[in-house]
């Protein structure tokens, strides 16, 4: 029981110590995946032997990358250096997209799958120049070929 506490009191502590509100408990996965767990429903955080217990839910120590609290909106997002499809770079609100392959397709969409208009064909070298400033939408998701990555506007 100590241990839980200690636990939760060091992770509370690391979060307030950066000036960032926590809402969520993150286990991310050594396979990319990442869970969230909400603070408000106060989920109950256990180690047995080599396996980490968080509400009703098991994970194996091994599967898992890291956890902490943080912003469950940010979940999952990726630095746009994250893909292998293409080069993705972005200067402010313009995102640049050089897809590894000739006619690979390039889309974005919002987090609730309605995919935008980019009305912006590839320029001579290939790259599209995206503005992300024509959506309102904080948090937005680029397909290139069969990849997709979240991103959050600036």
């Amino acid at each position: 029981m100590k241990v839980r506490i200690i636990l939760i009191l060091v992770l509370l502590l690391s979060v307030q110590g950066k000036g960032q509100t926590a809402n969520s408990l993150i286990v991310r996965f050594n396979s990319g995946e990442s869970l969230a767990f909400a603070i408000k429903e106060r989920p109950q955080i256990s180690f047995s032997g080599s396996t980490l217990n968080i509400a009703t839910k098991h994970f194996q120590l091994k599967n898992v990358r890291s956890y902490q609290f943080g912003d469950s909106l940010t979940v999952g997002i990726n630095s746009p250096k994250a893909m292998q499809q293409a080069l993705v770079s972005r200067n402010g609100n313009i995102l640049t997209v050089s897809p590894s392959k000739q006619g690979q397709t390039v889309k974005l969409f919002t987090v609730d799958g309605k995919e935008l208009p980019l009305r912006t064909a590839p320029d001579s070298e290939g790259r599209f120049k995206i503005d992300l400033s024509r959506w309102a939408d904080k948090v937005l998701l680029l397909q290139v070929g069969r990849e997709t990555i979240k991103l959050k506007k600036p």
